[in-house]
């Protein structure tokens, strides 16, 4: 979509009053990221399960630094709500840097915990990848309110790509998983899978002490 700029990207969302109406004849709401620009491509939307939650990425939006990356975030307070009435949040990287490069989103299905891929990050090495996860007390808290956990690959090398292909999260968000795709497992560049589980103190809810 050129709404923005040319690839500046869109989201499209249908919404229907019940199951018994086909998408076909609903007219679909678009949204924009209000600080887009050409080439930022805004996509992969991720929805909460009971559809109060959008988020997506700007995959070259401008966050810390110019196209590092940054992922919108609209919350309705219903379903009554169209999302195009709501203003999203943006959030980013603290330690971005121009084409980082965020891929999908996932959400917890309390809508507490939002992750995200970041595969040319170079917290650990040029373009290893991290993974971002914001989490909040309740709802009413602005993911934007909170600092995101870095999650990386304590053997990563350069070039792995963690967090490329998106990020899977339980819908409890306790346990997370992430490809880095060119990481040297079995063999060189075999790629290896990341999971991030609930080990925890008592009193300490995840991604916060991973």
């Amino acid at each position: 979509d050129d709404v923005k700029g040319t690839y500046s990207g869109s989201i499209l969302v249908w919404e229907r009053d019940s199951l018994s109406t086909s998408f076909a004849t609903v007219t679909p709401v678009k949204l924009l990221d209000p600080n887009g620009k050409a080439n930022d491509q805004l996509t992969n939307p991720y929805l909460s399960s009971d559809g109060l939650l959008l988020a997506a990425v700007s995959q070259n939006g401008d966050g810390e630094v110019a196209d590092s990356g940054t992922v919108l975030v609209w919350q309705r307070s219903d379903s009554s709500t169209s999302f195009d009435t709501v203003s999203p949040v943006m959030l980013s990287d603290p330690n971005g840097k121009a084409n980082d490069y965020f891929a999908s989103p996932s959400i917890s299905s309390s809508g507490l915990v939002l992750a995200v891929g970041v595969m040319y990050s170079d917290v650990t090495a040029s373009n290893a990848g991290v993974i971002l996860a914001w989490e909040r007390n309740n709802t009413a808290d602005s993911f934007s309110s909170v600092a995101p956990v870095t999650l990386t690959d304590l053997n990563g090398v350069a070039d792995d790509r963690l967090g490329g292909g998106g990020v899977a999260m339980s819908a409890n968000g306790r346990v997370l998983a992430a490809g880095a795709t060119y990481a040297d497992g079995a063999q060189t560049n075999s790629g290896a899978v990341l999971v991030w589980e609930n080990i925890c103190a008592d009193g300490f809810a995840p991604p916060l002490c991973i």
